[in-house]
């Protein structure tokens, strides 16, 4: 619904200003489509220009390098090449966590620390 109204008001000047992250769709359970960020060139404005924020400021260069290895086995995502200018880490740490399949469960740090096994990669 958002999209067709912001398209009939873009329709009349062909001037809009889009942005948005195709590798986070974390507002999904608000009804968010991420086709709409992977279909705006293709379908509805082949002639916009896109600018790539592909800086990240927050983290390592470690954290950027696993994260690149598991998004480029999504075949639906934009090309990008993520970059930092921070520097490496030894190695990462996994954690499997035990759910009860509670999204946003609250709990104390105490039993938190109980809830995961972790193992360095």
């Amino acid at each position: 619904m958002q999209y067709a109204l912001i398209r009939k008001l873009a329709d009349l000047d062909k001037n809009i200003c889009v942005v948005g992250d195709d590798a986070q769709s974390i507002y999904a359970f608000r009804g968010a489509d991420i086709r709409n960020i992977l279909d705006f060139r293709k379908k509805d404005y082949p002639d916009c220009a896109i600018f790539r924020l592909e800086q990240n400021y927050r983290s390592t260069k470690t954290i950027l390098g696993a994260a690149d290895s598991l998004m480029k086995n999504n075949v639906d995502q934009m090309p990008k090449k993520l970059w930092t200018a921070n520097e490496a880490e030894n190695r990462l740490s996994c954690r499997h966590a035990k759910t009860t399949g509670r999204r946003g469960n609250r709990s104390s740090p105490a039993s938190r620390r109980n809830r995961f096994t972790r193992r360095s990669i």
